[in-house]
């Protein structure tokens, strides 16, 4: 029965400490805040000392000219060798892989406005009504036939065909 009462003892004077502890913090923030605003009071006003209000000022960097020496010769490189130039655009060009059309042609829609391809792009299951003219990740639509389209990016053309589908009987 000691023990208990030993527990009890502890307790209590665990939150009787703990209950100190809050009111000194409490207090250590209530006179912080006070100090601040007393500061703020005998701060003198702009307009009353004579001065001009204060105003927020925007940084403006400096001209990339004055950081010549850095792009000459560049800290984090070994030997602060300069890198090396880019490679012209159409290397890049060619070398970036192309990627294939991944497109299947789901519908048509033909009338005297406009002719209309009904495409799932295949990646993303998405449904794309695509236009004469329109364009899907680099690819151009570029003729809309009764069944099949023609599709093309820098020179290279391919050709989709509407699939048969043997639950769907044509009308007659």
């Amino acid at each position: 029965m000691t023990r208990p009462a030993r527990l009890n003892r502890f307790t209590v004077l665990l939150l009787s400490t703990c209950l100190l502890l809050a009111l000194v913090i409490a207090n250590q923030l209530r006179s912080g805040l006070q100090v601040h605003q007393a500061a703020d009071a005998e701060r003198p006003e702009a307009g009353a000392a004579g001065g001009a209000p204060l105003e927020r000022s925007t940084y403006t960097p400096p001209p990339m000219q004055v950081y010549g020496e850095i792009l000459e010769r560049p800290l984090f490189r070994p030997g602060r060798e300069p890198p090396p130039p880019p490679p012209p655009e159409e290397v890049a060009a060619k070398a970036a892989p192309r990627e294939p059309l991944k497109l299947k042609l789901e519908g048509v829609a033909i009338n005297r406005e406009a002719r209309v391809a009904v495409v799932r792009d295949l990646t993303s299951r998405e449904i794309l009504r695509l236009g004469e003219g329109d364009s899907h990740k680099g690819w151009t639509l570029e003729q809309v036939h009764a069944r099949k389209v023609t599709f093309e990016r820098r020179g290279e053309k391919r050709e989709l065909e509407l699939e048969e589908d043997a639950s769907v009987r044509p009308r007659r």
